[in-house]
């Protein structure tokens, strides 16, 4: 019995004393889990809280962004407001605070547009060679007026340049998608555009599908904004088909621009509806059609339609639908070397003090040309004797007119002259009366020259007052409101980005700016040749 009771008092003190063990064994259990967990449940909460931290981020930058912004009171400070916000976040409300911003921008934009136009229609009534003292004194404060705001409006483009830079860096899976769908219902026209080239700067398939699909957009300055764009994307083999549908466009720059870039991409698929639009076509985008065929083919028949046909047919054995036209030419002109079709041409003549230089001094470079003929006479002489001679030829149907440059400018007329007897004769009287003297006002020569097309795109549907510039220059500018080289292409570059007019660039003699003359006639899609 003692026995048994001793055993009973032996395995009570064991399950008694079991439990403190157990008190004691857990804690360290615990302290060893947690130790062993905290750096993961540490990662965890940090990626949280950083995730947190982005988001805080983010939304005080877009707030901060959008103050800055909105109070900027030039050009420069909306400038500065957009480049000092992050890279490359790809956040879609990011991407929406920028797209809010360029429409605030376009709402400055047109009110100081309105504001240049007053300003040249109050200079209109001064700008006449023979003015009293007090006269020339009104004018020279208008002039003031009208570069002060002219400023202005360069400024302010700009801004939608950088925030398109922006929006690109802001390139994601979200931004893109949020671009497509937020973005292109837009009901501003201009922020369609704006839109159409940043995504088609980006490299994602939905932004490349997003800018053919522009092409089909109702305003036809988007479309040719999407045109242009898609031109140069790559990874899709429906680019070429939407291109040649544009091609056929009602609005005249939408198929210059699908002409343009069926070249660069040299499409096969192109050259039998290029023929036929060779046919269709008249002036200078019928010069287009024929670069364009020349580019992809190699072949040179120029704009004759009967010799690009019957040398597709041969080549390709199909019938070519016989719609275009059976003309061989349509009678264009050539000034300087460089052929046109146009019935909208522009000259832009340098009449700067250095223009009565002799031509036998001039430097010829490599594709330029001496006028034996002419070496004891000045360069002027030449280019007004040739000049003279080129309108002369102008054929039935053309409208012209000329711009004279030194350290001012003035246009011939204030509106196109069409072709005549009498405007031929008028056209000869004003050459014959042009002295040369002064400096080399080069960006407002061209800047009116572009500004004679009249509102261009700015109309839905319209026919072009100018479509060709023949520019010609002997020197570097000395004067206007723009001077340096990057500055004037950047600005032209812009003034003619929806009207495109085709600028032919003639440098004259050993002085003029070579590298801005043929960048000039590179980017807008003319030819550049050294002259004497």
């Amino acid at each position: 019995m003692r026995q048994i009771e001793a055993r009973v008092m032996t395995h009570q003190r064991t399950a008694e004393a079991a439990p403190c063990r157990r008190r004691r064994w857990f804690p360290i259990l615990g302290l060893r889990l947690l130790l062993a967990v905290a750096p993961v449940l540490a990662v965890l909460q940090a990626s949280t809280l950083a995730g947190r931290l982005d988001e805080v981020d983010v939304r005080s930058e877009v707030r901060d962004f959008k103050k800055t912004f909105e109070r900027g009171k030039t050009g420069e400070d909306r400038v500065a407001a957009v480049e000092a916000l992050p890279d490359e976040t790809g956040d879609e409300r990011l991407a929406k605070a920028l797209i809010e911003a360029l429409e605030n921008h376009l709402k400055v934009a047109h009110r100081l547009s309105k504001e240049l136009d007053k300003a040249k229609e109050e200079l209109a009534p001064y700008i006449k060679p023979k003015l009293l003292d007090s006269e020339w004194t009104k004018r020279g404060e208008l002039e003031k007026a009208l570069a002060e705001v002219a400023g202005r409006v360069a400024a302010e483009e700009r801004v939608a340049l950088v925030i398109v830079d922006k929006l690109v860096e802001q390139e994601s899976d979200e931004v893109v998608e949020f671009l497509a769908d937020y973005g292109l219902r837009n009901r501003s026209w201009r922020v369609r555009a704006e839109i159409v080239a940043s995504l088609g700067r980006m490299r994602h398939r939905a932004a490349l599908d997003t800018v053919v699909i522009a092409t089909q957009d109702k305003d036809p300055r988007v479309r040719q904004v999407a045109v242009e764009q898609a031109a140069g994307m790559q990874g899709s083999d429906d680019i070429d088909r939407y291109l040649i549908e544009r091609i056929e466009d009602e609005a005249w720059p939408v198929r210059a621009a699908a002409i343009a870039g069926l070249a660069k991409r040299k499409s096969d698929e192109a050259v039998g509806p290029l023929i036929l639009r060779l046919g269709e076509e008249e002036g200078r985008l019928r010069d287009d059609c024929a670069k364009a065929l020349e580019t992809i083919t190699g072949q040179t028949f120029s704009d004759n339609v009967l010799a690009w046909r019957d040398w597709w047919v041969e080549n390709h054995l199909e019938e070519l639908e016989a719609r275009s036209k059976p003309s061989v030419r349509h009678g264009g002109v050539s000034f300087q070397t460089v052929e046109t079709n146009s019935q909208a041409i522009m000259y832009v003549i340098d009449i700067s003090d250095s223009m009565n230089e002799a031509a036998a001094n001039a430097e010829v470079g490599e594709g330029g040309m001496a006028n034996r003929d002419d070496v004891d006479r000045s360069k002027f002489d030449v280019m007004i004797k040739e000049l003279i001679q080129t309108i002369g030829t102008l054929p039935s149907g053309t409208k012209f007119n000329m711009i004279v440059y030194n350290h001012e400018v003035k246009r011939w007329k204030d509106e196109m002259q069409p072709v005549s007897k009498k405007t031929k004769n008028e056209a000869l009287e004003f050459l014959l009366e042009v002295e040369p003297e002064g400096g080399t006002n080069i960006f407002d020569s061209l800047a009116l020259a572009i500004e004679s097309a009249g509102f261009g795109a700015q109309d839905r549907y319209y026919a072009p007052l100018v479509d060709t510039i023949y520019f010609l220059s002997d020197g570097e500018p000395s004067a206007g409101r723009f001077t340096e080289r990057k500055e004037m292409l950047t600005e032209i570059d812009r003034m003619n980005r929806f009207r495109r007019i085709t600028i032919h660039a003639i440098g004259i003699g050993k002085l003029h700016d070579k590298e801005f003359m043929k960048r000039l006639a590179d980017s807008h899609g003319g030819t550049y040749v050294q002259r004497l």
